[in-house]
Order: C-alpha cells, then sequence, then structure tokens
C-alpha cells in the first residue's frame, strides 16, 4: 500500500518535468531557426513574393492566349501551298475540310479558292476526266461551282456532327435535273466560318449586281432585278450595305429561277394556258400547264370533284370551281419540284395538254388575259369537269351515245340501269387504254386516258395485271398517276404492290422514288414476302441498303432530324441524281 502510495506521489513532478524540458528543447530549436534565417530572409521572402506574382502572371496570360488561340490559325491557314502563286483576284483562299460525295462520308482537307466568281479548291490529283467536278484550266483547280450567282450558302444544321461547319447549296450540275446539292465544309475555328460564309456572300451579291445590265426586263428574270438593292459596291470582292437584304432569300429565287427557265422553255409554255396571259408563274403538276396568278386561283380552289362524271353523261352538274383533287398548283419560282415533276411538265405542256381539253376549239383561245373571274370559272369548269370541249372518245361511236342519250332521258328503271352499265364499260374502256400506255411508258397516252375519264385505281379486265400503277416501269410515270390520286400501295392478284415488283427487277431508282413518296414495306405478296426478303433473295445490296435506311429513318422519325433521316435523304439525293443522268432509269 506505501508503494503504491509513493508512486502516486512522484508521477506528477516527473511528468510536469518531462514536459518543461520539451517546452525547453522546441524554444531553443526555434530560436536557434530565427537566428539562423534572420539575415538572408528577408531578401529571400521578397524574392519568393515577386517570383510567385511573375508566375500567376504569366499564368493568366497563357490562359488568354489559350481562349483566343483562334486568332493564331490564321497566320497557319493562309499560308500558300508549294506551287500555288498569289493572286490579286482572289477573293478569299484558305484551307477548309470538304465533305465527299461518296456513299462512305470522309473529310479531306483542301486549299479552297474564291476567284471570278467560282468556288475552286486544289486536289492532289487533277481529275480532267471528272463531268460533275471539272477542271479550271487557267489555274489547274478543280471547280467545285462554276457560277456562284445559283448557289446559297448558310451555315450548317445544328444536327451536323461537326463543329463551323456551313453549306453550299446548288441546284444540279445536269440541265435534265432540279435536284439541289449540298456541299459541306468545315473551318478551323467560328471566325474562319464566318469570314468565309461573308465573302460567299459579298461574292454572289457583287455577281448578281454586276450581271444586271445584261438581264432581261421582262419575264421572271427582270422581276428578279428589280428586287435586288441598288446600293453595291462596284468592286468584285465587296458590297455595301450587306444588311439591306436576306442574301439567303435570293440565293433561293435564283435557284428556283432555273428550275422555271426550264419548265417555261418548252413551246406553249411561255403563257398560260388558259388565258394566253405573259410570263406564268404558276403551274399545275398534275396536268403539266402553266398558269397566271389569276387563273391558278380557280384551278387551286378547295372544293372536290364529283364522284361520278364520266365521258357524255354527267349525273352532278352543280359544280362550284375546281378542287386539289383536280390540279395540284404550285410555284414556278417559290416551290421545290422534285425531279419526277420537272421532267413530267417537261414531256406534258400547255400544247399537248390543250390539244386534248380543248380539241374543237384549239386554235380559238376562249379566255383572253383581261376576261373576267367569273368568265375564268365558266370556261375552266367547263373545260376540265364537264370535258365540253373534248374529242369524243368513245369506242362505239355515234351509236353508243345515242343510246345513252335515249337511255338517260327515259324512266325506265331497265334503262337507267343499262345506264350505269355503260358508264362502267366505258370506264373500263379508258381505264384499260390507261394500262396499256402505262405498260408502254407513254406519258402523253397515259394523260389523254386519265383526261377521258379512266380510273388510276381500277383493275385489268382479267385482274391479272393490277392497277396501271402495277405496269409503269419508271418514276416519271408514277409520278403521273400517284399526283391523279393512285394509291400506291395497291396490291394484284397477287397481293404484290409495286414496290415489289420493282424489288423483283432490281430496279434501284423506282425503289427510291417509291419509298421516298411512302410506299409501305410491310405488305406482303400471297407468298408471304415483303419487298426486303426479295430484294435479300435477289442479292441487290443497294435496294437492301436503301429499304433498310428507309425503316431507320421511319423509327427514329419524331424529335428532330436524326442521323439515320439524313443518310436516307442524302442515299436517295445520289440515286435521285443517277437517275436525272440517265432518263431511261426516270
Amino acid at each position: 500500500m506505501n508503494r503504491i502510495n509513493w508512486v502516486h506521489t512522484s508521477k506528477k513532478h516527473e511528468i510536469l518535468e518531462a514536459f518543461l524540458s520539451f517546452i525547453y528543447a522546441t524554444e531553443t530549436f526555434f530560436h536557434q531557426g530565427h537566428d539562423l534565417f534572420q539575415s538572408d530572409w528577408l531578401n529571400v521572402k521578397n524574392e519568393l513574393v515577386s517570383r510567385l506574382q511573375s508566375l500567376k502572371e504569366d499564368t493568366r496570360q497563357l490562359e488568354k492566349k489559350m481562349q483566343d488561340r483562334h486568332a493564331l490559325v490564321p497566320k497557319e491557314v493562309f499560308l500558300h501551298p508549294c506551287g500555288l502563286s498569289v493572286d490579286p483576284d482572289v477573293v478569299m483562299e484558305g484551307y477548309l475540310f470538304k465533305r465527299s460525295s461518296r456513299a462512305i462520308r470522309t473529310w479531306n482537307r483542301r486549299w479552297f479558292i474564291i476567284k471570278n466568281n467560282k468556288l475552286l479548291y486544289v486536289r492532289p490529283e487533277v481529275d480532267f476526266n471528272n463531268q460533275l467536278f471539272p477542271v479550271d484550266i487557267s489555274t489547274g483547280c478543280t471547280v467545285m461551282e462554276d457560277d456562284l450567282r445559283l448557289c446559297l450558302v448558310r451555315p450548317a444544321q445544328s444536327s451536323c456532327d461537326r463543329r463551323y461547319c456551313f453549306e453550299v447549296v446548288t441546284p444540279s450540275k445536269y440541265p435534265s435535273s432540279s435536284i439541289v446539292l449540298s456541299h459541306m465544309l468545315q473551318a478551323d475555328s467560328e471566325s474562319l466560318r464566318l469570314a468565309w460564309i461573308k465573302a460567299l456572300k459579298r461574292t454572289i451579291e457583287a455577281a448578281l449586281h454586276d450581271s444586271m445590265p445584261d438581264m432581261p426586263s421582262n419575264g421572271s428574270t427582270g422581276n428578279l432585278v428589280k428586287a435586288m438593292p441598288k446600293d453595291h459596291t462596284t468592286s468584285g470582292t465587296a458590297v455595301r450595305n450587306e444588311g439591306e437584304y436576306n442574301a439567303t432569300a435570293l440565293s433561293i429565287v435564283v435557284i428556283a429561277v432555273s428550275d422555271q427557265i426550264s419548265v417555261c422553255n418548252l413551246p406553249g409554255n411561255e403563257l398560260c394556258a388558259e388565258c394566253g396571259s405573259k410570263d406564268p408563274k404558276w403551274a399545275s403538276l398534275n396536268m403539266g400547264i402553266t398558269l397566271c396568278i389569276e387563273c391558278s386561283g380557280i384551278h387551286r380552289c378547295e372544293l372536290k370533284r364529283p364522284a361520278l362524271e364520266r365521258g357524255y353523261f354527267k349525273i352532278a352538274t352543280n359544280f362550284s370551281s375546281l378542287g386539289v383533287q383536280v390540279s395540284k398548283v404550285r410555284s414556278i419560282t417559290l416551290d421545290v419540284w422534285e425531279p419526277e415533276q420537272v421532267q413530267l411538265m417537261r414531256l406534258l405542256g400547255n400544247r399537248i395538254v390543250n390539244n386534248i381539253y380543248t380539241a374543237s376549239n384549239y386554235e380559238r383561245r376562249l379566255l383572253k388575259p383581261n376576261s373576267p373571274r367569273f368568265a375564268r370559272e365558266a370556261v375552266i369548269k367547263a373545260k376540265y369537269l364537264k370535258r365540253s370541249f373534248m374529242r369524243p372518245f368513245s369506242r362505239h361511236g355515234r351509236l353508243f351515245r345515242r343510246h345513252l342519250i335515249n337511255c338517260a332521258c327515259s324512266n325506265d328503271g331497265k334503262d337507267q340501269i343499262d345506264v350505269l352499265r355503260l358508264l362502267s364499260d366505258e370506264m373500263m374502256c379508258q381505264s384499260n387504254e390507261l394500262i396499256v400506255a402505262t405498260a408502254r411508258n407513254d406519258i402523253p397516252a397515259m394523260f389523254t386516258a386519265i383526261a377521258s375519264g379512266a380510273s388510276v385505281n381500277c383493275h385489268s379486265a382479267d385482274g391479272s395485271q393490277g392497277t396501271a400503277l402495277h405496269q409503269s416501269k419508271s418514276a416519271i410515270a408514277c409520278e403521273l398517276l400517284l399526283l391523279n390520286g393512285a394509291d400506291i400501295n395497291a396490291q394484284d392478284g397477287l397481293r404484290k404492290t409495286l414496290l415489289h415488283y420493282a424489288c423483283e427487277a432490281g430496279n434501284t431508282a423506282l425503289v427510291c422514288f417509291l419509298v421516298k413518296r411512302g410506299a409501305d414495306q410491310g405488305l406482303v405478296d400471297i407468298d408471304g414476302k415483303c419487298p426486303l426478303d426479295i430484294a435479300i433473295d435477289q442479292a441487290n445490296a443497294d435496294i437492301v441498303t436503301l429499304l433498310r435506311l428507309a425503316k431507320l429513318s421511319d423509327e427514329f422519325k419524331g424529335d428532330s432530324v436524326s442521323l439515320n433521316e439524313l443518310a436516307f435523304l442524302d442515299v436517295c439525293r445520289d440515286f435521285t441524281l443517277t437517275g436525272s443522268r440517265s432518263p431511261s432509269l426516270c
């Protein structure tokens, strides 16, 4: 017990003594350190503070330079390639990434030049046999666009997977096509992209301004000149008051004017098909005629054609005007037409259509440019709805018409049944002629049969040939039938649609057209095969790819434009361009 008391007594002063020794040792250590650094510490501290401030300033300068690094890009971009001389006529030049026009979309870096109203670029290998992108002999550069006046420059859509991209939109290089092409280009920075867009727009504006004196004073081109601003600079590289008008909208009008010229150059199309007014600005696509604005207003009135009106017997006679089912009116200068519609307008035209609808009064025009509206309505209704001026088209001739009139005037129930039977025979006769003309790909004969009262959805007499659409071998014939109400998904006795037969024949252009127009791929024939199954059996890689892309496009359609939908549209554009190069495919 005494031992425990001794331990408790001694531990207090021993612990306190040890702690005090630690305090003395710590004080001695820091006192010696203070004595050691006292002489030089002030200078070292001031030097470190100064160095720290210098490092912070360098860091801020570097960060600012990195944020504004695009300002250094032009120093590298505008270094001329070896062997390319400096040209004072060049508006702008530099490196851009160009998206390939092939099926596999690759990006290649090329040196681009804006010169003499052309967009050129330098390729590693010059191809003098390339018809799509010819070579400029004077510079040795490949010509992407030889006339920038027909082009539209705009920033790329938000769906593009790359930054700093812009588009150069242009009509097709082939006269027989109205396809709108798009060249996708990418700059190295946002400032460069804006500089290229501004340079291209100014070049387009200056070229349009310089070409004003050479344009005719009348016609659609004259109207385009009147819409242009007058305050331009005379140089080829700059235009004053750039914000006075929208260059994008002007470029779209220029593209539409090229389509108008191709349609209105046909003999007779320079005048309105109804009243003869000059410079028609409208067209009826399914009738193949050009119209003035007054006559187009009657054509596009939203009323329907009567249910039964065939031949020389009109059951319904209370017509107020034409409806959209009768005439599909589009603007020549503002609306965008499909290539097949342009080809159809070229194959028909005012002369052919008027020779069909006004055979008995073809030489004597019934309307004048100053005719009042009520006169236009009366003549146009009689011409298209009642077909009052058409040549008799019945196979049975005068006896048929006389018997038809006698039956119509009789109150006998048997005679009324004969009326319906004769009308049915008349309709079947014209429908068979339509099927035969479609098989021959005779567009004027097809239109004559339709104008004479043929039903575009009527099956052949024996039912083996299906409808007229099943006999069509070209996209133009299909377009004529679809514009006049044909069912694109009509099935024949084997439950096959035209899409089935197009896949069997390996007609890629026709498959592309049908898919683009919304043909149903899910319909199966009597063997349970859909068009995709037939294409796989035929081992046609192009059609299989096209059908699968169309399915993906339909699945992802909705919120916004998807990459699958863009890929499908690109493929359709390529196939349509191929068809426009080869008229036999259309």
